[in-house]
């Protein structure tokens, strides 16, 4: 049996497919941009988009570009829900932007 070299065990094609597609912008920077909504619960599905906008982030530097990931809480966003520890009545606030709801603590701005 043979041993494989570490870049043959775990085939990433994809990520490599991509990437060359985002070379030919040609940029000086490239920037990843994810992101969660305040909206729900933060799952193991948000991870997956989290480290897939990492992967590709690090191929670019890999290939010796200027690569940058940007993560982004989109507070825009209307509400859809609230996490369960909030007291807030959510009848109150469905479909305004979580950036206006009130803080229920009176420390910030907004939510």
């Amino acid at each position: 049996m043979t041993s494989k070299a570490p870049e043959e065990e775990f085939s990433i094609h994809w990520i490599r497919d991509i990437t060359e597609e985002v070379l030919k912008r040609n940029a000086a920077v490239y920037l990843i941009s994810t992101g969660k909504s305040p909206s729900g619960s933060i799952h193991i599905g948000i991870m997956r988009e989290i480290i897939i906008a990492d992967v590709i982030k690090r191929e670019l530097l890999r290939k010796g570009n200027d690569a940058r990931t940007m993560f982004v809480v989109d507070d825009y966003d209307p509400v859809r829900s609230f996490p369960a520890s909030v007291s807030l009545n959510l009848e109150d606030w469905v479909g305004i932007p979580y950036s206006d709801v009130v803080d229920e603590f009176g420390c910030c701005d907004s939510f």
